[in-house]
């Protein structure tokens, strides 16, 4: 019976990693989203209906743009 070598580049440690503080990231916004809305851009705060649930729309931006003729490079890495 033969082991199954796991093979890891540079590159998949970098998106890992990348991976582990963008969700981070996402679950700050989304835990002070009202708090920094109101702050940066009252205007807009004061124009939103919280009573209804707010949807955050992440994954799909990245099912969209897979698909993309540019790919997913130049907007994932800003």
């Amino acid at each position: 019976m033969s082991k199954k070598r796991q093979i890891t580049t540079t590159t998949g440690k970098k998106e890992a990693e990348k991976s582990k503080y963008d969700s981070a990231w996402k679950k700050i916004i989304k835990k002070l989203f009202k708090d920094f809305l109101e702050f940066f851009f009252p205007d807009i705060y004061q124009a939103i209906d919280f009573t209804k649930k707010i949807e955050f729309l992440d994954n799909e931006l990245k099912r969209s743009i897979r698909t993309a003729p540019w790919g997913t490079e130049p907007l994932m890495s800003w």
